[in-house]
């Protein structure tokens, strides 16, 4: 006779690491520095357990926080709680089924301070909203692996989802390698100001998104970025703001923007950047791209910029160069590109050229386009 043999399923654990030092509370997080919640979406389903890293298990957890759509709260009176009696780093280990997610922000501006690593990939995420903001705000979180998407792969939306990770200095290239519908980088890693550069192959399999409105914004040790970041990306419609205020950004390249001919819309995308020239060619294949409002607004060190900057950019009143080269005490020693001729069924154009006076054509420059000396018009 044979003995059956009754295999159990393995469950798959998460897990991370926490330092209870780096305590910003009391918030929904916790009352003090050794007293952790663990926002776990409420569910009919869950059932789980989790070892919170100091020999203490809790079994057969049913419990969680109430979660709105965009991540929000309103209730942890369920969420599973622990409190440490040393203070210390703790690794946290969840095993089990809670199919709505987990997540390390509460929805109010801010996130868990104390987690510092996530080791494992993120359990399978059925709620509506995804993934979307589960580590923003967590400021001290330093590392990611990088199959953290591996069980989300129908994922598409990553909008804010490391906003304001503060001491992120890497990315893992093969981040969003398994997510090849997402279509949503908005915000993504934004204020992520210890990111000193990113890997070219982030996007490259992410060949349907369509947003990178503010991706990497705020990104001050941000020192270089390559030319084929988004050379996969053929959907893009929206770079509005995307590298805006990156203050440690010398040099764009001259194909960033190169495979990327449905963009509609450059609003602030270099905003306050310290860049010292422009490449000639930056929007030659962005035929259909009307909206330019402030792209290069407040870039202070700027120095040069080429006189056929949006030569192939159509002229049509839908044109909007508002603020467009609008920098106060401005360095600019170039000639500037003679929009209001090349271009002048544009009828949104304020203080497009505003301040630029050290361009040798700066007395061409009209009144409406910025010169309140210029020529009328």
């Amino acid at each position: 006779m044979f003995k059956l043999t009754v295999i159990e399923p393995v469950m798959e654990e998460f897990k991370v690491v926490i330092d209870t030092a780096l305590f910003s509370g009391p918030n929904l997080f916790g009352p003090d520095s050794q007293t952790i919640y663990l926002l776990v979406a409420e569910d009919p389903n869950n059932d789980y357990t989790i070892d919170w890293g100091d020999g203490n298990v809790d079994r057969d957890l049913t419990g969680g926080s109430q979660h709105h759509f965009w991540g929000g709260l309103d209730n942890v009176a369920d969420a599973p709680w622990h409190k440490y009696d040393e203070p210390g780093e703790y690794t946290i280990t969840i095993t089990g089924n809670y199919p709505e997610g987990i997540k390390f922000y509460n929805g109010m501006g801010v996130g868990e301070s104390r987690l510092t690593k996530v080791l494992t990939p993120l359990p399978e995420v059925t709620a509506d909203y995804g993934v979307r903001y589960t580590f923003q705000y967590c400021r001290n979180l330093e590392s990611i692996p990088e199959d953290l998407y591996k069980n989300n792969p129908d994922e598409t939306d990553f909008y804010s989802a490391f906003h304001s990770c503060n001491k992120l200095k890497n990315i893992p290239e093969g981040l969003f390698a398994n997510n090849i519908s997402a279509v949503n980088f908005g915000g993504a890693f934004q204020s992520c100001t210890s990111l000193k550069s990113i890997p070219v192959g982030l996007f490259a399999n992410n060949t349907e998104a369509t947003n990178f409105d503010g991706t990497f914004s705020h990104c001050s040790d941000l020192e270089s970025i390559d030319g084929d970041l988004f050379a996969s990306n053929g959907e893009a419609i929206n770079f509005n703001g995307t590298f805006a205020f990156c203050t440690n950004l010398e040099e764009i390249p001259y194909n960033i923007f190169a495979n990327n001919p449905k963009a509609e819309s450059f609003r602030a995308v270099f905003r306050g950047a310290e860049i010292k020239s422009i490449p000639a060619g930056l929007f030659d294949n962005n035929l259909i791209a009307t909206d330019f409002w402030g792209a290069f607004y407040q870039c202070y060190e700027l120095i040069t910029v080429p006189q056929n900057l949006f030569a192939n950019t159509p002229n049509t009143p839908e044109l909007n160069f508002d603020l467009l080269f609008c920098i106060a005490n401005s360095k600019i020693t170039s000639s500037l590109p003679e929009l209001w001729i090349t271009h002048d069924l544009c009828t949104t154009h304020h203080q497009a050229f505003a301040d630029i006076t050290n361009a040798p054509n700066w007395a061409s420059v009209p009144t409406s386009w910025g010169n309140p000396a210029g020529p009328v018009g």
